[in-house]
């Protein structure tokens, strides 16, 4: 999805990698249909997790602040609004704002889709998403692109649930737990790297054990629905040594003191006004199968 961006400052399109297909509006073969994966129990983080995929539209808010112990603070956030598309031959809707900030300096844009053009927005004008690039965003991908969250994976042992507080009036189950601080960190760089961080895609090897000896603590709290699983807000806090080198090497850029992150979602599954084009935008061209 990302192949018609520019270097080094691209625009995003998703928050979280790319990783949502919603597979059973993509087609596929004739044969005999692999067996369902069972569904979970209602009031756990596996169902959260599983009930990610039916999160069609909605309000979302993101934002990744890194404390640094020897620069200065940055912050990748992504706010708007989003819908999947209505089916393999339409866009998804969607109007999302993204700012990068480090230091004194602020960088925005906008990646805007009405469900028949899409463009990316920056200080230089619109650009249209055009040719293959605009194809691979037609069918059933949702541009939240919220499968990249791994939650059931957050937390080791126990998940504790316990209720959470009211959003927008509705009760909430919060899930607590020992953090998987490899589990989360993995979500955390792909999120920051989609957001124009330069950090590693994800942690293997001997990174892992470094991450793990430098995370003084570190806080998740899953905030869902009580009533129908759906996933509401998302916030994390995680202190990490400065002292070394180690800790630079593995994760780049968010070495530092402490690192957070808050998602919030509102208005799921409800209808969602497609967003005017552009201003001084022109229609992007497209692919035709013969």
């Amino acid at each position: 999805m990302r192949a018609h961006l520019t270097r080094p400052r691209r625009a995003l399109i998703v928050v979280l990698a790319g990783l949502l297909v919603l597979a059973a509006g993509c087609g596929g073969d004739e044969g005999a249909a692999p067996d369902p994966e069972p569904e979970q129990p209602s009031g756990t983080l596996a169902a959260v997790e599983e009930n990610l995929e039916d999160i069609r539209s909605g309000q979302i808010a993101v934002a990744v602040r890194a404390t640094s112990a020897d620069g200065p603070p940055a912050s990748w956030e992504m706010t708007g609004r989003f819908a999947a598309a209505e089916d393999d031959e339409r866009l998804p809707v969607t109007d999302l704002t993204y700012i990068d900030r480090e230091g004194d300096g602020v960088e925005e844009s906008r990646f805007v889709a009405d469900g028949e053009g899409a463009w990316v927005v920056t200080p230089r004008g619109p650009r249209p998403v055009e040719g293959d690039s605009l194809d691979g965003l037609r069918g059933g991908e949702d541009p939240a692109g919220l499968r990249g969250l791994h939650l059931s994976e957050w937390f080791s042992g126990d998940v504790q649930p316990q209720p959470g507080e009211p959003i927008d009036g509705t009760s909430t189950t919060a899930y607590t737990g020992e953090v998987d601080i490899i589990a989360v960190m993995n979500d955390v760089l792909t999120l920051a790297a989609n957001m124009r961080a330069v950090v590693p895609r994800d942690l293997t090897g001997g990174n892992t054990q470094r991450v793990r000896d430098a995370v003084q603590s570190a806080e998740v709290q899953v905030l869902a629905n009580s009533a129908d699983d759906f996933l509401r807000r998302v916030i994390l806090s995680m202190d990490l040594t400065t002292e070394g080198t180690e800790l630079r090497d593995a994760i780049g850029e968010l070495s530092g003191s402490r690192i957070e992150m808050e998602l919030t979602l509102t208005d799921i599954n409800e209808p969602i006004e497609p967003p005017e084009p552009p201003e001084g935008a022109q229609a992007a061209t497209t692919t035709v199968a013969a």
